[in-house]
């Protein structure tokens, strides 16, 4: 690295006006090529395939998370575990029988 000055005369526009006017041409004939060509639908098929691809991504991202977090907390917890049991009924407000309560809490009904 040094410290000296960089030569930025070479990126002038003035050094050569008529090469300057070419490219700002060329770039105006090309955009307005574009949007005279049906650009709407042009641009929406250029994007199609990417954007299709992005939302195929964010899907299969969240499915495998979900898929993770399901098999974790199944491995730790199973539905038919006693805490589970009791946490629905006391949502739901429901009143399980005698029996079932004995069989939540591993005991055998009689």
């Amino acid at each position: 690295m040094s410290d000296g000055k960089i030569d930025f005369s070479v990126l002038d526009p003035q050094r050569d006006p008529d090469r300057w006017n070419r490219q700002v041409e060329a770039t105006v004939a090309r955009a307005l090529a574009r949007r005279q060509g049906g650009a709407f639908t042009f641009t929406l098929l250029e994007w199609a395939r990417p954007a299709l691809l992005v939302a195929a991504s964010v899907a299969l991202v969240a499915w495998c998370g979900a898929t993770v977090r399901e098999t974790r907390t199944t491995e730790q917890r199973g539905p038919d575990d006693a805490a589970w049991v009791l946490t629905r009924w006391a949502v739901t407000g429901e009143r399980p029988s005698v029996a079932s309560m004995l069989e939540v809490l591993g005991a055998e009904p009689q």
